[in-house]
């Protein structure tokens, strides 16, 4: 990604004469986001087992919902770092107001997860996140005498979400513990993560350099998504959901070049 960000800011960049003064235009913008975190997450289970007893009938649990204890226990972390690029396209009405579109994408690193018990981390993992949110943004500009100065506002949804977190492990061991009881089960599990985006927004502001087109900007901006895992055992009605929905925050210092249309 670093190689097309270069790549592309360097054709905007000595491409100086196709800029203009002008009501429409296309604003192009790569940065990085500092003091990433994540909020705690909201968990939502459903787990339906059989489980051996003996001689007796076996136990059957069905809906059972651990989704407020593993709330209790499962923390998100600050740290992260992320990388992104957008692509925006800006009309403006008059001089104080700028309206439009964008869209970016933006990837976190050193974005963790921990399990806190007794006020005490015990472990923490990888919830690396990429999404492409989609938005509509609003810009203004209140100075009179200092119009580079401006204030933007986006809100949208991310149309693509993917993590590389993985809960598989845990529900396949509590799956095969059970299944280990009765010699009449033949472990089969199948699993699934499905990724689902979030609401998008962010608030920040922008100067532009007078007569080159660059941009400089810095907001708060906030990513939300979820991650169902799913695991279940083909020959049986055994199965073990989790969702996790939860939120990416961060500051973002971007660079950009703006081509009036």
């Amino acid at each position: 990604m670093k190689k097309v960000l270069a790549l592309l800011f360097a054709v905007l960049f000595f491409s100086g004469s196709a800029f203009a003064a002008g009501k429409n235009e296309i604003v192009v913008k790569g940065g990085m986001g500092f003091f990433g975190g994540l909020s705690d997450p909201e968990i939502e289970t459903s787990i339906d087992l059989t489980i051996p007893n003996g001689s007796n009938p076996p136990i059957v649990i069905s809906n059972l919902n651990i989704g407020g204890l593993l709330e209790e226990i499962i923390k998100g972390k600050s740290g992260g770092r992320s990388l992104s690029m957008s692509a925006e396209y800006m009309y403006a009405p008059n001089e104080v107001i700028k309206i439009g579109v964008g869209l970016q994408y933006m990837s976190t690193k050193e974005t963790k997860l921990s399990i806190t018990y007794d006020s005490k981390e015990l472990m923490s993992f990888n919830y690396n996140m990429t999404t492409l949110p989609i938005y509509a943004t609003a810009q203004l500009s209140p100075v009179k005498q200092l119009r580079e100065l401006y204030f933007k506002v986006n809100v949208g949804y991310g149309i693509y979400y993917d993590s590389n977190f993985n809960i598989n492990g845990l529900a396949e061991t509590i799956g095969s513990i059970i299944s280990s009881e009765s010699s009449s089960t033949i472990v089969d599990y199948k699993t699934e993560v499905k990724y689902s985006g979030g609401l998008y927004y962010g608030i920040g502001a922008g100067y532009e350099i007078s007569d080159t087109g660059i941009i400089v900007e810095i907001s708060y901006e906030s990513f939300s998504g979820s991650v169902e895992h799913k695991c279940y055992d083909k020959l049986s009605s055994d199965k073990i959901n989790f969702t996790f929905n939860t939120e990416y925050y961060q500051v973002a210092f971007k660079v950009g070049y703006k081509v009036a249309l």
